[in-house]
């Protein structure tokens, strides 16, 4: 907390409690996210697509807030990662079911 100049208070224990609910949500959506994958479900990208803006979106909201360069650069890469690896088994599979 000292990182960010954060100091405990009552208000910090608030958004830590939301915060600890919001990613225990994110990790239900990567766990179903990652079930759809692995039973090939058709409709298995609209998670992949929806965790990786999401992690894209922080990596930006934490760089516009506290300028730090570092989780700009890991957060959006691994959205990005997860983005642009969700539109390459959809291709690849388009194009498989096409021919096969």
């Amino acid at each position: 907390m000292q990182k960010f100049g954060v100091h405990y208070t009552p208000d910090t224990a608030f958004v830590g409690y939301v915060l600890g609910w919001l990613l225990l949500f994110v990790t239900v959506v990567a766990g179903v996210a990652t079930v759809q994958v692995w039973q090939r479900r058709p409709h298995f990208a609209t998670l992949c697509y929806l965790l990786g803006f999401w992690w894209m979106g922080i990596g930006i909201g934490i760089y516009l807030a506290f300028g730090r360069t570092d989780n700009l650069l890991l957060d959006s890469l691994k959205g990005l990662l997860l983005v642009v690896l969700t539109r390459i088994c959809q291709v690849t599979r388009m194009t498989a079911r096409r021919y096969s």
